[in-house]
């Protein structure tokens, strides 16, 4: 797939960033923050004889080979620390898991979390993106927070069919461009952690290529496998 050149023509994204939750009854140390989890986990493990680990968590994602699969899988490598993938249908089921307690963390969309954020069921400990999220401006990133050059989020993008004419992309990629940058469409889409990022149709297609050289070389190195 990452051999794949330009398959389709982009117009434009918006980015979603996920968020990182917490099942609240499972923090043992005091500073509610992904730091110390991710201590907290380090701390209490059971070693072997040959003092590797022996206890493993759990962490919930939207399903086996998404994205948010490899954002859990590539915490895993940055932070050093062994949880099991356990899979749901949504992202809203995986906060859902989260809140009752059947796994510790989980990284579902902001959208899909709000309800149980508000609620006070789950508490976000960090987002997955390199910057803050407007409408969740307290909550640090993962970079912020312990786990330097973590950078993954969720995006929407317009796409057209191959071959479609230059001028006609174009012009959609200006009109979508302007609508999505209204400060009233933009705050709409704030109020759900979407965050409008305009470029050119050009710009679009190298950041697809992008996404699909990067995952490739994350599907690889985790070893996942298709089913």
């Amino acid at each position: 797939m990452a051999k794949h050149k330009a398959v389709v023509r982009g117009i434009c994204r918006v980015r979603q960033s996920g968020d990182i939750e917490l099942n609240r009854t499972k923090l043992s140390c005091q500073a509610d923050s992904l730091d110390c989890w991710i201590h907290d986990r380090r701390s209490n493990r059971h070693h072997s004889a040959h003092g590797r680990a022996k206890i493993i968590r759990t962490y919930g994602s939207s399903g086996v080979g998404g994205s948010v699969h490899l954002a859990g899988e590539l915490l895993k490598m940055k932070a050093n620390l062994s949880m099991v993938h356990v899979p749901y249908k949504s992202s809203a089921d995986s906060a859902r898991a989260t809140a009752s307690g059947e796994v510790e963390l989980s990284f579902p969309g902001i959208p899909g979390a709000l309800p149980f954020l508000y609620a006070n069921k789950i508490k976000a400990l960090a987002v997955t993106s390199m910057k803050r999220v407007a409408m969740m401006a307290s909550t640090p990133t993962l970079n912020e927070s312990g786990v330097p050059g973590y950078d993954r989020y969720g995006w929407y993008g317009v796409l057209a069919p191959l071959g479609a004419p230059k001028d006609v992309v174009a012009r959609l990629n200006a009109a979508i461009s302007e609508v999505v940058n209204v400060p009233e469409m933009k705050g709409a889409l704030n109020q759900q952690g979407l965050e409008p990022q305009t470029n050119t149709p050009e710009q679009f297609a190298t950041f697809i290529q992008g996404e699909i050289a990067e995952n490739a070389k994350l599907i690889k190195l985790i070893g996942l496998k298709a089913e």
